[in-house]
């Protein structure tokens, strides 16, 4: 997996070695379209989003047009629960001690 905030170098990954999953850094723009023409421009189907961007209707918008939606940095577990009840898919945090208590299976 590559991430990067440059959608001109994940687009030369992708045509180079288009096996290699890819995914979008983004804080902006906050309008759905304007991150799937970024997407487009990067060659991927995924987009790693400063966590303030993944309102309901943006990530719900997101993944109705075939994009994955990630997260970034979230360090509290009600954020977190709140962003993969909403269909964030991945999630980066400082904390994954938080993340396994708020994800991990009961037993």
């Amino acid at each position: 997996m590559i991430i990067s905030f440059n959608a001109n170098s994940l687009a030369r990954v992708h045509d180079l070695a288009p096996d290699i999953p890819t995914s979008l850094l983004a804080s902006s723009p906050n309008d759905p379209e304007g991150l799937i023409a970024l997407a487009k421009t990067a060659k991927t189907r995924s987009l790693d989003l400063a966590y303030g961007l993944c309102t309901r209707e943006v990530t719900s918008y997101l993944i109705s047009r075939g994009y994955s939606v990630w997260a970034w940095t979230v360090d509290d577990t009600r954020t977190m629960q709140n962003l993969v009840n909403d269909g964030v898919s991945v999630i980066t945090t400082n904390v994954p001690s938080k993340a396994l208590d708020t994800f991990r299976p009961l037993d």
